[in-house]
């Protein structure tokens, strides 16, 4: 949506996405509603003086407020942070120990298998955290790019590029 394009990207093309109004809705389907799961991409961003979504399913409710159901996203500054709400409304993440750099490729995953919470950054094991939570299930889209709030709408954006997004219904 809005400024949305294709570029060379790690395999083949991916989504450019400038910052400011581009993005990719996946519509919701019972196929998103998930417990467990593995979010993957390539991802190079430009910028890291705020926070950047990568892939978030929103969660909107009057017990989880305005969070993640599930999602990824590098934080200002660079780490990664993979987040999930549970439907009582209790928010878990994991932070990698290191920062990405702009401008570089890296391919980055984020697993829940329903007792902890991995990211990996290149293959390599950055960061857990254990939790019996589960994400919320809800009706919302998966954005890519962006984080929807209830009250700021989309915000986070992505500054850069991502290609093979993947979501997995396993860790």
């Amino acid at each position: 949506q809005g400024g949305a394009t294709y570029a060379s990207g790690e395999a083949g093309f991916g989504f450019s996405l400038n910052g400011v109004d581009a993005d990719v809705n996946v519509p919701n389907s019972t196929s998103l509603a998930l417990s467990t799961f593995t979010l993957e991409c390539w991802a190079k961003v430009s910028n890291i003086t705020q926070d950047r979504a990568i892939l978030v399913k929103s969660a909107f409710s009057a017990l989880t407020g305005n969070e993640f159901a599930y999602g990824m996203r590098v934080l200002n500054g660079g780490q990664l942070e993979g987040r999930i709400t549970s439907s009582g409304g209790t928010a878990v993440s994991v932070v990698t120990t290191s920062a990405l750099a702009t401008n570089l490729f890296y391919h980055l995953a984020f697993t829940c298998d329903g007792s902890v919470l991995k990211l990996y950054v290149n293959g390599v094991p950055e960061g857990a955290t254990a939790t019996a939570l589960t994400p919320v299930q809800n009706t919302e889209p998966v954005l890519i790019g962006a984080w929807a709030s209830s009250t700021a709408g989309l915000i986070q954006r992505w500054f850069g590029l991502l290609d093979e997004v993947s979501i997995y219904n396993r860790a």
